[in-house]
């Protein structure tokens, strides 16, 4: 488990990453891509504008969704957690042996034949954001689509900016994305207000649910009270009295000791719960972008010029071109 109280005692800046990034990504890996399958609008628009023929990278691909949106072009995914390299394999290899004719309106719509069914135009590897094993000057294009937020300071997120660029051609463009600080109308609730440095949490798929208790048919009163009440039928008149009062300090008694004990139950079973949720609770570090600090940190790599920037889905995004 990435325990948040031990993330301010780690001093080393990559330690921290590998703790409570790559690690946490390939623990939550399969649970994390079964929520990442529809591409962003303005990932997809900066994509499908790309000119036929160009090739280009997506650093931090995650689960690879994004590689094979456009036909036209040709994409090298890279990603530090083998579990969503993983995923991203499996994603190409069902793409490339679907058939087309099994295809939906929609799904060929929403880009699902990106893929062009008999050719390989996309490749991912295991590879960190910071030591990229291509080329410099050599592709048309790059996204980092939620990826640079989570080196731990600014200098290394500086650097993984300009690294990025290092790698296009002049003139090349990059789109970036980052987590915004500015959240207030999300289910996130971030805002100006809040720490920029943090730990999400995310709980694996249903790790911790109970099952439904089975619902028991009651019995009428009548016949509880018939069931419970004392056999007098052997009790002198005269002591009858005497033996329901008995009769009732010990029931009452009995009704205590079972409510202590179903208190003890469900606290034990809250107690189990809360063991499992939090073993299963996994915590990722993110630093919150403020607007504007996007296109500051962008500016600093020296070799990029902004082109475009803006916020879509809780996300400060920019377009950049090398210089």
């Amino acid at each position: 488990m990435s325990d948040p109280n031990k993330f301010y005692e780690i001093k080393d800046n990559a330690t921290k990453e590998q703790e409570y990034v790559h690690e946490v990504y390939n623990q939550i890996s399969d649970h994390f891509s079964k929520t990442r399958y529809k591409p962003w609008p303005i990932v997809k628009n900066f994509l499908m504008s790309r000119p036929d023929y160009s090739i280009g990278i997506d650093v931090g691909c995650g689960n690879g969704k994004y590689l094979q949106l456009n036909k036209n072009i040709m994409m090298l995914g890279s990603d530090r957690s083998s579990g969503l390299i993983k995923c991203a394999q499996e994603l190409m290899y069902e793409k490339e042996n679907t058939k087309i004719e099994t295809l939906t309106e929609g799904e060929i719509k929403e880009g699902y034949t990106s893929m062009c069914f008999g050719e390989k135009r996309s490749d991912v590897m295991i590879n960190d954001g910071l030591s990229l094993p291509y080329q410099n000057d050599r592709f048309d294009f790059a996204i980092s689509i939620a990826v640079i937020h989570h080196f731990s300071n600014e200098n290394r997120r500086i650097q993984a900016c300009k690294h990025i660029g290092e790698k296009l051609k002049k003139g090349g463009e990059a789109l970036i994305y980052c987590w915004a600080l500015e959240q207030g109308d999300s289910r996130r609730g971030y805002n100006e207000s809040m720490e920029q440095d943090i730990l999400v949490p995310w709980v694996l798929e249903g790790e911790f649910k109970t099952e439904k208790p089975v619902k028991i048919p009651k019995e009428s009163k009548k016949v509880v009270k018939e069931r419970l009440k004392p056999d007098l039928s052997d009790v002198p008149k005269e002591k009858r009295s005497e033996v329901i009062k008995k009769w009732k300090e010990e029931q009452a008694e009995l009704r205590r000791l079972k409510q202590e004990q179903e208190l003890r139950e469900l606290e034990e079973k809250k107690k189990i719960e809360e063991e499992i949720k939090l073993k299963n609770t996994k915590y990722r570090y993110y630093h919150l972008y403020k607007e504007g600090e996007l296109q500051e940190n962008i500016l600093k790599t020296g070799i990029f010029d902004i082109v475009k920037s803006g916020y879509e889905r809780d996300n400060w995004w920019c377009i950049c071109r090398k210089k």
